[in-house]
Parts: C-alpha cells; sequence; structure tokens
C-alpha cells in the first residue's frame, strides 16, 4: 500500500534503525521524486541546465576579472593562459573521474594538484585565487557547498604555501606531510558534526592520505612534462641551472677562469639591480651567469683570460678580430642548445650586446680605410635587443663592470661617471627601446650596483713591506 508523506514531514532521524514503514516511506519518497523529474518539460530541462551553466560561468568570471587587474600578463600570453587553464582542467577532470565511482568520496577530490602547478609556473597569489574559484565551482556541481569547501580549503592553502620556495625538483613532495595533517584536521572537524561512525572516519583518513599520496606524484610528473611542452622556465629549473658545478658553468671557471669571474660577479650585481627595479632576481642572476658561455672555445682572445700582456686580437685584422668577438654570441647559443638550456637562458646569450657595435676595432679599421670602405654594419653585433627587465639589466651591468674593470685606481666618482656614461650610450643607441626598464628604473639600477662596484674594485691602503718593517722586541 503507498504511503502518504506531507511536506516536510520527518521521515527519519540520524542513528534511527530503519523500520519497515520507514522504508516503505523512503521507497514511496523516491518514486515521487522519479516522477516529478521525468516529467520535467525539455525546456524546463534546457532552463535548469542553464541556470548551471551561468552560475559556473559567473564564478569564473571572477576569476578572469582578478587576471585582468593583477596579472595581464598571463591573460594577454595565449601561451601562458592556456598552461593556466590546463592546470584547472587537468584537476577538474581528475575530480569528476573519481567521484563517479561508488565508493569515493568528496575528500578525495585532487584539487592540491592544481594548487601546487599553479604556483610552481606562476605565483602563490594566482594560485590561491585559482585554487578558491574551483573549490567554489565543485561545491555548487556537487550540492555539498559548506563541506567540500571546508575539508579541502585549508589543506590547498597549505600546499600553496609549502611549494612557494621550492629549491629543487624533489621538493615537490615536501607537501606530504603538512597537507595530510591539514586535511586529517579538516576531515575531522567535518566528520565531528555528522556523528560518522569509526570505521568511516578511518576510511575518509585513508582516502585523504591516497589523496595527498596521488596528486603529489602528478603534480611531480606534470611539472616536467609541462616544462618541456610549453616551454616555460620555473625557478626549480633556474634554481638547478644556478649551481656552479653545472657542466657548462665548470667548463668556463677551467677553460676561461677571467670569463667566469666576470659572470659571477655580473650575477650578483644584475640580482641586486633586479631586486630595485622588481624583475625577477634569480633569472637576472642565472642569466648572468651563462651570457658569455660562446668564449669557451677561444678564451685565449679575450682579455680577460689573457694571462700575459700580449692581446691576440691586435694581432688580427680589425675586421677579423670584431668576427672573433662578435661570434662568441653564436657560439654560446651553439653550446646552449648543445646542453639543452632553456629559452630564457639563451636569450641573454643572444640580447646582453644588442645591436652595439664593437666600437675598438671599428676606429681602428676607419685609420686604414675611409669610411666608405668600412661598413659599420660588419662590426655590428646581430641582436635582439634586450626585450625584458632582467635581459636590459645584464646588459647594462655587465658593460659597466667590463669597464671598471678595466680602471686601475678607480675612485667612487669614477664608478659612478663609468654608470652614468654606459647607460647614457645604451639609452642613445636605442639599445633599451624594446625593453621595458623606465628612466626611474635605470637611476634604481645604478644605486643598487653602485656600492658594490665601489667594494670591488675601491682603493686600497698599501701596507709597508714586511721585509722594511722592524720588528720590536
Amino acid at each position: 500500500m503507498d504511503q502518504k508523506i506531507l511536506k516536510d514531514e520527518k521521515i527519519v532521524d540520524a542513528n534511527t534503525k530503519i523500520t519497515e514503514n520507514i522504508y516503505r516511506q523512503l521507497t514511496s519518497l523516491n518514486i515521487a521524486e522519479s516522477k516529478k523529474h521525468s516529467n520535467l518539460s525539455s525546456i524546463q530541462y534546457i532552463l535548469f541546465l542553464t541556470g548551471d551553466f551561468f552560475i559556473v560561468l559567473i564564478l569564473y568570471m571572477l576569476f578572469i576579472i582578478f587576471l585582468f587587474y593583477y596579472r595581464n600578463q598571463f591573460l594577454m600570453n595565449n601561451k601562458l593562459f592556456l598552461l593556466l587553464s590546463l592546470c584547472q582542467i587537468i584537476v577538474l577532470v581528475f575530480g569528476f573521474a573519481v567521484i563517479k565511482i561508488p565508493f569515493i568520496t568528496i575528500v578525495f577530490f585532487p584539487i592540491i594538484i592544481s594548487a601546487m602547478l599553479v604556483t610552481v609556473f606562476f605565483d602563490e597569489r594566482t594560485a590561491i585565487f585559482s585554487t578558491t574559484i574551483i573549490l567554489l565551482i565543485m561545491s555548487f556541481v556537487f550540492g555539498n557547498h559548506f563541506k567540500f569547501l571546508f575539508i579541502h580549503l585549508l589543506p590547498s592553502l597549505v600546499a600553496i604555501r609549502t611549494v612557494r620556495n621550492l629549491r629543487n625538483r624533489d621538493q615537490i613532495f615536501k607537501p606530504i606531510g603538512w597537507v595530510a595533517v591539514a586535511y586529517i584536521i579538516t576531515v575531522s572537524g567535518a566528520y565531528s558534526l555528522s556523528l560518522y561512525t569509526v570505521s568511516d572516519f578511518l576510511t575518509e583518513i585513508a582516502f585523504t592520505f591516497g589523496n595527498v599520496l596521488l596528486s603529489v606524484l602528478v603534480t611531480y610528473g606534470l611539472v616536467s612534462l609541462f616544462e618541456k611542452l610549453f616551454g616555460v622556465t620555473t625557478d626549480i629549473t633556474l634554481l638547478e641551472l644556478s649551481d656552479l658545478t653545472h657542466p657548462i658553468l665548470k667548463k668556463l671557471s677551467i677553460e676561461a677562469p677571467g670569463t667566469f669571474q666576470h659572470s659571477i660577479t655580473v650575477g650578483l650585481l644584475a640580482e641586486s639591480a633586479a631586486e630595485e627595479v622588481g624583475a625577477n632576481t634569480l633569472l637576472a642572476r642565472v642569466g648572468s651567469y651563462y651570457h658569455d658561455i660562446g668564449k669557451i672555445p677561444k678564451a685565449e682572445y679575450f682579455i680577460e683570460n689573457q694571462k700575459d700582456s700580449k692581446n691576440k686580437l691586435n694581432m688580427l685584422k680589425p675586421s677579423m678580430a670584431t668576427k672573433v668577438i662578435i661570434n662568441h654570441v653564436k657560439t654560446g647559443l651553439e653550446i646552449a642548445q648543445q646542453y639543452k638550456l632553456p629559452q630564457k637562458i639563451k636569450d641573454f646569450i643572444s640580447t646582453h650586446h644588442g645591436t652595439t657595435t664593437v666600437a675598438y676595432f671599428y676606429n681602428k679599421a676607419l685609420e686604414k680605410d675611409s669610411v666608405e670602405q668600412v661598413k659599420e654594419s660588419e662590426f655590428k653585433y646581430s641582436g635582439p635587443k634586450p626585450f625584458t627587465k632582467e635581459t636590459g639589466i645584464v646588459m647594462i651591468v655587465e658593460s659597466i663592470e667590463a669597464a671598471v674593470r678595466s680602471l686601475k685606481k678607480p675612485t667612487y666618482k669614477d664608478i659612478e661617471d663609468i654608470c652614468e656614461e654606459i647607460i647614457f650610450q645604451r639609452l642613445n643607441n636605442k639599445q633599451l627601446e624594446d625593453c621595458p626598464l623606465t628612466f626611474a628604473d635605470l637611476t634604481k639600477i645604478k644605486k643598487a650596483i653602485l656600492p658594490n662596484l665601489s667594494s670591488m674594485y675601491h682603493k686600497r691602503v698599501k701596507y709597508p713591506d714586511a721585509k722594511k718593517t722592524k720588528t720590536t722586541k
């Protein structure tokens, strides 16, 4: 016999034994609900889906608005926006797949995959906003708004926080313990309100550990895959390249020790300058390390590597000497390709001289031949010009460091004059026209590197000769 159920009538309470009568009422309610939904017209069904779609769309538009105002560079760059979207889509696909499995609960939703990927490839703030939006969308989709959000929000924030300063690839495993603890806290809080059995609670904890472990393993694999697919260089890669025992840097230190020392010094100066103008300090430093690797094959032709006073370049014709000098850029790119260095590092090799002229040998050529006979284009680097803050900084800093090092006894004023002269030359020759550095940035760069240059190359007090010093007894 059918059971009549009144509107808002309580059928069963929590922790109540299901009797035969209660079972019939629940069955009757289920049948009635099924009939109600089956009787929905196609128009009503479409309206229902459209409403859901607009709610999800509005939530995601909040993320687009955030990108527009605060991370416009990600929104305008098709490759970066595709990567960002893929980091979000992957976790949604994983989430829908695991939730379809009957015995798996919402605790297994792998949101920390997206949280960690966005942090590694972009930044902490973008990751927090992206993760929150995904959680809001999935809370609506799964229909358990507060509980879903409560369980996953804290662990996601912990994951973002623990991977934001990675020093090597293996540290991606660092969040496992902290995120697991965060999940235990949130799951305990959520399920203490539901009065579940101890067995159910332990099952949820098991799913928690499975989720964390699987998410970290997937993230580890995807970081390397996405770096290659999208040509994106993360701070992890840069940190690995900053190791002075890297094969290229080790070879540079042995075969071109003067160039190696110059590169390290430029790296320190570029890092301090980048910090002042809000550029990527790590990228500026690592790019400096590799900018002159093209000098390795013919290190003896470059003055910083010559042990005696004879400059081999002066033994060549100006045009040939210029070819040797200019060719170090092309050779550097070939070495970078051989060792599979990322494009961001190659940019420093190709741009650190821009399209400047090798003035010394160009002027020497003019002394022998007329202007008509000497083509300036043959004495110019092929470029391109610097097009990022970091490459612009290295162009300026490496020229200044080389010029200051050539002075015998530079004073603070001498170093300051060199800085101003080099910066003026680069502006006058339009080498910084494609670079986002402002006049204010150039002033900051000068102020940032002056103290370091002064301490490196300042005059030192001449101590008395030990042989001439009288000893007292």
